[in-house]
């Protein structure tokens, strides 16, 4: 389900409807195994309530009484839903497995918000389970499933990922790339795996392991690593794009994956900017455009850690005085990564007072933190969603107010929504931080 959530909400379609089909699937696997036991068909349970009653009035009465218990419970009580839940053939393949069509909609149709169709949807599928006449296997099916045999398509579609080291090198310099492929294949191991890693032109990957290995069991991994060494004319602020492959075989069936990482490519900061990082961070300007690259312990809501990576300018945000920046890109590395704008009296000292950030995340909108109590550290947040990059944000100061918000076009006629005010501000030296 992290990955499902992840692909929506990167609103990739293709990604989101393999992963999706991969779980409708074991769905299915899941149905075809409990109907090789007559103790686990809701077909047997339907007909043991049917043969307690005296006549059809009766029979109509407990198949619906049955079928509400392990379903919708009471039409009254909805967060009851799913109270006696239950694993059995028909109701998982049927039921569970006809619900979860209806929550994953038709993403080809795009990511449109469509929840409160969708829960009236869902609450018509618990009805018509009750209410329906349909007789389900009674009788005990022996589907087989074999141990070892192959299901085609069975093996994970999204295998693969690809991370680095750090996420920047220097011109001329080198980064590490970690490949890993994950084996989920619930059937069978995979033989003959093969791993690659590929680079623009000029860049020079050479592998630091070894990049094959004969099997990999069901369930397991296999980790290769290579060595990128940048050129060194390669641009500052460039992002070169690292492609990771994979392929292999399980049993009669061959199959292939990708993923793939990013670098940045650093180079100087002029004044009058500085940089700050409490953590191993890359940092690079093209003009008026900055890059970041890094990572680091997540600051919205409650941390006593302070873990920035920033460009920073000294003496601004006076009274009645805002900053903006335009956040144009954004790895999608967490749903609460944040990348925009924090401010404190000076953040180049740990503790200092004034701390706030405003900064879009790739899965909770806009997110503004604050320092409640003056410690130097973030102790409350707030977000409001619908923004993504490209998006601008602000921090504006009045008195001892700061106020947080995002606009996805920064025009002056253009709606600004406020995250939440912060009060408390120390009127003393201020820094402002991309």
């Amino acid at each position: 389900m992290p990955p499902i959530q992840a692909a929506f909400a990167a609103k990739d379609i293709t990604k989101f409807e393999q992963l999706t089909g991969k779980w409708a699937q074991s769905i299915k696997l899941m149905d075809a195994l409990l109907g090789t036991d007559s103790n686990f068909l809701l077909g047997s349970w339907q007909a043991e309530a049917r043969a307690q009653a005296a006549n059809r009035t009766e029979a109509a009465a407990l198949r619906y009484d049955l079928r509400s218990l392990v379903s919708l419970w009471d039409s009254g009580t909805p967060d009851l839903q799913d109270y006696a839940r239950r694993e059995w053939n028909g109701l998982v393949g049927d039921y569970y497995g006809g619900r979860w069509q209806l929550y994953f909609f038709q993403p080809g149709q795009g990511f449109a918000d469509r929840s409160a169709g969708r829960r009236h949807r869902l609450a018509r599928v618990r009805q018509h389970l009750g209410a329906s006449g349909h007789r389900l296997s009674e009788p005990a099916t022996w589907r087989l499933v074999r141990a070892g045999q192959p299901r085609r398509g069975w093996a994970g579609r999204h295998p693969l990922t690809a991370t680095a080291a750090t996420a920047w090198v220097k011109p001329g310099g080198t980064a590490q790339v970690t490949v890993v492929f994950a084996n989920s294949n619930l059937i069978r191991s995979a033989d003959n795996v093969g791993l690659t890693v590929s680079a623009p032109a000029g860049y020079v990957v050479r592998p630091a392991t070894p990049t094959t290995t004969r099997q990999v069991p069901v369930g397991g991994t296999f980790t290769a690593k290579w060595t990128v060494a940048a050129p060194a004319n390669a641009p500052s602020g460039s992002t070169p794009a690292l492609n990771a492959g994979v392929s292999w075989r399980s049993g009669s069936e061959s199959s292939r994956a990708t993923a793939a990482a990013q670098l940045l490519v650093t180079g100087d900061i002029a004044a009058p900017y500085t940089t700050v990082s409490t953590n191993n961070a890359g940092f690079a300007q093209s003009g008026d455009n900055f890059s970041i690259a890094g990572g680091g312990v997540r600051t919205c809501g409650v941390t006593a850690t302070n873990s920035e990576r920033s460009i920073a300018k000294k003496n601004v945000l006076a009274d009645d005085q805002a900053v903006i920046t335009q956040v144009t890109s954004q790895d999608n590395t967490s749903p609460y990564a944040r990348a925009g704008l924090v401010a404190s009296n000076d953040l180049s000292a740990s503790g200092s007072a004034g701390y706030a950030t405003i900064g879009v995340t790739p899965g909770h909108g806009c997110v503004f933190g604050w320092d409640r109590d003056g410690n130097g550290t973030i102790d409350s947040s707030a977000e409001t969603g619908g923004f993504a990059p490209t998006v601008y944000v602000r921090l504006g100061r009045h008195g001892d107010q700061l106020n947080g918000s995002c606009s996805s076009d920064g025009k002056k006629t253009g709606l600004w929504w406020a995250v939440r005010p912060f009060l408390g501000w120390p009127p003393a030296k201020t820094w402002a931080w991309l």
